[in-house]
């Protein structure tokens, strides 16, 4: 118990530092994240209750003037259940025997059903006035399981899966350089399932991880016990808003998920080809054809790719950059990712831009490490080597 009481304050020291460090890269300065001031030293105050508990409609619980006084404070990226702890309805589950269903303190999900822990979480935000005349986004980067996004009144978006990232045009929603309201109601997942073990299963497969129902859902499996969890699982299976939302504004273009595959010559790995892609999003911004060009940057490298591009009203298209079109791209005595105690972690930034009439609409970046990764099992005990 001691050991265990010492590796938790270390951990937790350690993802406190690290928390605190402010290094988390994807956090660019144009954007506002939502993160809450409990636990995360946020800027914005979060609430929630047990959807149950709430008399008033979703209109009144999204608008202005609703009332959440008696309301909890939320953690927000957080769990239902690490916001009750917060608020002390529940101990900690980590601590001692607290989380062994034989003890009873923690009611599981799998007996009290999902609506003990189905929640709303609520929050205000004001958007700047530097967003005015612009596309103005609501991005919600992981819900478990299900959610409802209401804004100042109205439902904009429905999500399921706990891997689901979404984008939601909230510009004709929001009023800029006012407050605005942000509810989110959260369901757990369809199929909780159960802690006890399966009665099936291979031969010698241990059989932890629950009775195997909670796989119909897409979400995180060890939640039901199993890893860390240990064989108790997790309560109310991490429901909540687990990733952060972030509010931010593009032109009349907006850029997603950049990504840069390297291809590494073989047997001396000194030349990589990379191929770089993007996509863009025309939000109905007009009946017309919109012309544009995409241009990268792997900065430092003096490498700059660009490309014309022209995209219908609603299109998503997918723009790809390739060593063929562009040899700048061919990459000679590259310095390699290498997994640690082999090498250095070598990483280099990708910076794209949209722009339409010489304005830039959109940015993104990202960072890459140039690597090839394979296994195989030829081993005397047919063991994987990687």
């Amino acid at each position: 118990m001691n050991k265990l009481s010492i590796f938790l304050l270390l951990f937790l020291s350690v993802a406190y530092s690290v928390q605190s460090s402010n290094t988390n890269y994807a956090r660019t300065t144009d954007r506002i994240w939502l993160d809450s001031n409990e636990m995360h030293q946020g800027e914005y105050s979060w609430k929630m209750m047990k959807v149950s508990d709430v008399k008033a409609s979703a209109e009144e619980v999204s608008s202005l003037g609703y009332n959440t006084s008696d309301w909890l404070s939320a953690i927000v990226p957080g769990t239902v259940l690490n916001s009750l702890v917060y608020n002390k309805k529940y101990p900690e589950p980590y601590y001692g025997l607290n989380n062994k269903m034989e003890s009873n303190k923690i009611p599981d999900i799998s007996k009290v059903g999902r609506e003990f822990y189905t929640y709303w979480f609520r929050t205000e935000f004001e958007v700047p006035a530097s967003f005015s005349g612009k596309n103005i986004w609501l991005q919600p980067d992981g819900i478990n399981y299900r959610a409802e996004v209401w804004v100042n009144g109205n439902l904009l978006s429905t999500i399921n899966g706990m891997f689901v990232n979404d984008y939601i045009n909230i510009t004709d929603f929001v009023k800029v350089g006012n407050k605005n309201v942000l509810a989110v109601k959260v369901y757990p997942v369809d199929v909780p399932g159960t802690t006890m073990p399966k009665s099936w299963g291979a031969v010698g497969e241990y059989h932890n991880g629950g009775n195997g129902n909670i796989g119909l859902n897409t979400t995180m499996l060890m939640s039901i016990g199993w890893d860390f969890t240990f064989m108790d699982g997790i309560r109310d299976r991490n429901t909540g808003i687990w990733k952060s939302i972030s509010i931010y504004s593009t032109g009349i273009l907006a850029l997603r998920h950049p990504f840069v595959k390297s291809e590494l010559q073989k047997p001396g790995y000194d030349v990589a080809r990379e191929t770089i892609s993007v996509e863009i999003i025309d939000p109905f911004h007009s009946m017309d054809t919109i012309s544009g060009v995409v241009r990268g940057e792997i900065v430092g490298e003096n490498i700059v790719v660009e490309k014309p591009f022209s995209i219908l009203r609603g299109e998503e298209k997918n723009v790809t950059f390739t060593p063929e079109e562009f040899p700048q791209l061919t990459i000679r005595n590259p310095r390699l990712w290498w997994p640690v105690n082999k090498g250095p972690q070598n990483l280099y930034e990708l910076k794209l831009t949209v722009s339409v009439k010489g304005a830039i609409c959109d940015s993104v970046k990202t960072r890459f490490g140039i690597r090839d990764i394979t296994s195989d099992t030829n081993t005397p005990d047919r063991s994987r080597v990687f």
